[in-house]
């Protein structure tokens, strides 16, 4: 079945490949469909995991013996959440219908691959497989990138190209210390933990911990090489920003997470300040350039950094609530960032929020200040209280960083009262007038996720802690 969900969507994409080229509109809805369908198999997986008959689901074969890789898929309580919301954000970006000049045959082939490679990522038990997958999804962020307005812009696929480039050698060195250190070659994550626990010694440990955290500091991304993400967006059509930010930077912290944190025990102690330190500076530089960043979409990129520093910050507890606390504010940050970049679709085309409605903008700013009855309430809720007990000094960022949060919205809101309907580029203020039915449908599903979540944590908490628990051990 793991194999099934994978790779469904790419063999669903050859199916847009048949479609008739001059009916938009049947392409439009047989995406949505074939979108619809790993989405309604991974909520099958729910219910056995809620009432606890479930914990894991495992599929392995052997693949290649001579170097110890096996294709090993397994789902549990960590990784679920994340399959959950790839599939969902795809669904919804199939809902948003093309704008100006965007090919929807492409775009829909490119997202479609792009699930298949960050679900194979999610679900790798295989440290062999998880790289191949993880340099697998760096691969359709070039292809959706839309050509530069200006011919003065900075490279920004270059930067992304040599960024990626640089994660998926930092993950391959890691890799190759592995490889060259174990006797044996073993790269399944159960029996690479006990392997590394016993034959491994901890200056090994520290180089390989070294490596893997460049890796996935490079796909977060972490101050100071974070430059792709704020360049990046802009160039990228609103549906693939949301699997970005949903999908392809929470790989970033469940790699860390997967790969290195419970694997390489003995290095946890030595890099437990530089994860925190890197989550501080993450969390007031994303919140300090947003402040003054005026494109909603780069905006947005700097938001980002802001929610995967709390992420790295609480990972640096090393406790239940911590680690539980990282998990779920990467989960808000797909909903809520997808949500926010919905909003330049339902307006108008311009990137500043001066032509949002009044509403939608003020529930997008009460998601962004983590207030209560969203999904980002919650996991600053669960994580802060750790990151006290372990950070006290260091928590203090975490309320600057709102406030930082709360000025710019405050700034934004202010403006948007002041303007009047006649002085705004776009729609009115007040008006939804071009909204279009697909991008109100998601706008209005991210909207009910969030709020769901928001008041019924347990759905998600009730399948990651049990699975948080197993790894602890390692952890401490």
């Amino acid at each position: 079945m793991l194999t099934t969900l994978v790779f469904f969507p790419s063999a669903a994409a050859l199916l847009l490949m048949l479609a008739p080229r001059d009916n938009p509109r049947l392409l439009y809805k047989l995406n949505i469909a074939i979108a619809c369908v790993p989405l309604v198999m991974v909520l099958l997986l729910w219910p056995p995991f809620l009432s606890n008959s479930v914990l894991s689901l495992l599929e392995s074969r052997a693949w290649i013996p001579t170097i110890g890789a096996s294709y090993a898929l397994r789902i549990d309580g960590i990784n679920l959440p994340f399959l959950t919301m790839i599939t969902f954000l795809v669904a919804i970006a199939s809902m948003l219908p093309p704008i100006g000049d965007e090919n929807l045959r492409k775009q829909s082939i490119l997202l479609f691959f792009w699930e298949t490679v960050l679900l194979g990522a999610f679900l790798s038990h295989d440290y062999v497989l998880f790289v191949m997958f993880w340099a697998a999804s760096t691969i359709p962020i070039y292809y959706l990138m839309e050509a530069p307005s200006e011919p003065r812009e900075l490279p920004t696929a270059k930067t992304y190209v040599f960024s990626s480039l640089l994660s998926i050698a930092a993950l391959a060195i890691g890799l190759l210390i592995l490889s060259a250190s174990l006797k044996a070659p073993i790269f399944a994550v159960d029996e690479l933990s006990n392997i590394v626990t016993t034959s491994l010694d901890p200056a090994t440990q520290w180089w390989t911990f070294l490596a893997i955290f460049v890796g996935c500091s490079l796909r977060l991304p972490v101050f100071p090489v974070h430059i792709w993400l704020p360049l990046t967006l802009p160039r990228l059509p609103v549906a693939a920003g949301m699997v970005l930010v949903g999908g392809f930077i929470p790989l970033g912290i469940y790699g860390l997470l997967r790969f290195a944190l419970a694997v390489l025990s003995d290095a946890i102690a030595a890099f437990t300040l530089v994860l925190a330190i890197a989550g501080v500076v993450n969390l007031i530089f994303g919140s300090l350039a947003s402040l003054g960043t005026e494109n909603r979409r780069r905006k947005a990129g700097y938001q980002t950094m802001a929610y995967t520093g709390i992420a790295l910050l609480a990972t640096a507890t090393f406790t239940l609530g911590g680690i539980s606390g990282a998990l779920y504010t990467m989960i808000a940050l797909g909903l809520a960032m997808a949500y926010s970049l919905a909003l330049t679709v339902l307006t108008c085309p311009q990137d500043s929020p001066r032509g949002w409605p009044l509403l939608l903008y003020g529930l997008d700013a009460a998601q962004q200040l983590r207030l209560p009855g969203f999904a980002g309430f919650i996991g600053l809720l669960t994580a802060f209280s750790p990151i006290f007990r372990s950070f006290p000094k260091m928590s203090i960022s975490v309320i600057a960083a709102l406030i930082l949060i709360a000025i710019d919205y405050g700034r934004l809101l202010s403006e948007m009262l002041s303007t009047g309907p006649d002085d705004n580029i776009g729609a009115p203020r007040t008006s939804l007038s071009p909204l279009t039915a697909g991008a109100g449908t998601a706008a209005s599903l991210l909207l009910f996720a969030s709020v769901l979540l928001g008041f019924r944590p347990d759905l998600v908490l009730q399948i990651i802690e049990p699975a948080i628990r197993q790894i602890l051990p390692l952890l401490n």
